[in-house]
């Protein structure tokens, strides 16, 4: 599963039309309007919790959208800016056409669920909606995590390529540094980097179904899977 979601991330990236980018680990949204689409939109109705003006779709949410789209019918695309409404991407007034690319993935092939973002931890986290949104799983029933490289940290701080908030509710309460210590490239010829520092990281929590590690300091990935290897806990 890891590798074929890697190589429909690669995909994504390779259609010009979709800006030739890995798709975002971590979307601001507006709230979406109803959308009467083919098997429903399980993005409608995200209404921002609380005083907050905007809700969060967060890595493991962002791969569904990007590789098969809301209704697993084709991804419009992400919007380029934040606060662009949802439902905006599928609506046939402002595209005719209602574009679609993909789907990136065999979806007939893949485990699909919906859950809570709270159904990991109970947590809460500014503009975090308690809407189901649909998520990869994994032979564990546990969604499979992606974050996206913000290279332009590259040789300026190698701990901010990537962010561990980027799917906060699946991994809290682990830090930073935590997340940092356990994607670093400890190989010899590496010199100081993270794993894929110029792309993206997928991670799927493996047969204990934690992500994070059954005690401080959170030392449980060695049975986590990923498209990078996974070293034994320092």
């Amino acid at each position: 599963l890891i590798n074929t979601l890697d190589s429909a991330l690669h995909m994504f990236k390779a259609e010009s039309r979709l800006g030739r980018v890995y798709p975002p680990s971590v979307w601001s949204t507006a709230a979406v309007p109803w959308l009467n689409l083919p098997g429903g939109n399980p993005y409608e109705h995200m209404p921002p919790p609380g005083n907050y003006s905007f809700t969060l779709a967060y890595g493991a949410h962002t791969l569904i959208w990007a590789l098969a789209g809301a209704d697993l019918m084709g991804t419009p695309g992400f919007a380029p800016g934040v606060g662009e409404d949802l439902g905006d991407l599928y609506n046939p007034a402002r595209d005719p056409l209602a574009r679609r690319y993909g789907p990136f993935v065999d979806v007939s092939k893949i485990a699909i669920k919906a859950l809570e973002k709270t159904s990991f931890n109970t947590q809460s986290f500014p503009g975090q909606s308690d809407t189901e949104l649909p998520v990869f799983v994994d032979a564990f029933d546990m969604p499979i995590l992606y974050y996206r490289a913000d290279i332009a940290w590259i040789g300026v701080n190698i701990d901010r390529i990537y962010s561990r908030t980027d799917n906060e509710p699946f991994t809290a309460p682990m830090n930073q540094t935590d997340f940092f210590n356990k994607i670093r490239d400890d190989r010899d010829f590496a010199g100081e980097r993270v794993h894929n520092q110029d792309s993206f990281l997928l991670i799927s929590a493996g047969p204990d179904k934690n992500y994070v590690g059954d005690a401080s300091p959170h030392i449980g990935w060695i049975d986590n899977i990923a498209n990078f290897p996974i070293s034994s806990p320092q």
